[in-house]
């Protein structure tokens, strides 16, 4: 769930109930029912939140280790056992690869990990080739 989004949402419904109270447009007994809803909601997010925090999720760990598997994916997929190849090619193409004798592997579409890595110009060294993802 995204809650971060979901909390923005409700912090904004917040202030618009406000604003609609303040112009007049809402009894008293309905706008303190509506803000009662609303911050209970509110109340509930952050529980998750710090529950989520609380359980040791490091959200800067996971993203600076997903960084790191695709600037160093050639390296990890020539390292790697079968094993470890398989999960790697299912996160990094959902789509699946395809085969072809005259072009042999290819990619239906771009990862968009790998979108990611030339929004951040890093060095086409430090990604896979042109070749896909099989030693040579």
């Amino acid at each position: 769930k995204d809650y971060l989004s979901l909390q923005e949402s409700l912090r904004a419904r917040r202030q618009k109930l406000i604003d609609m109270y303040i112009e007049g447009l809402l009894q008293q007994e309905i706008y303190k029912e509506r803000y009662e809803l609303i911050q209970d909601d509110l109340q509930d997010i952050a529980f998750e939140i710090r529950h989520l925090t609380e359980k040791g999720i490091d959200l800067d760990h996971i993203i600076n280790r997903a960084v790191f598997c695709l600037e160093n994916a050639a390296n990890m997929w020539i390292e790697g056992n079968l094993k470890s190849r398989r999960v790697f090619q299912i996160a990094l193409f959902p789509g699946g690869l395809t085969y072809d004798k005259k072009e042999k592997f290819g990619t239906p579409l771009t990862p968009k990990g790998f979108n990611y890595l030339e929004l951040l110009k890093i060095e086409s060294g430090l990604v896979a080739g042109g070749q896909g993802f099989e030693p040579r």
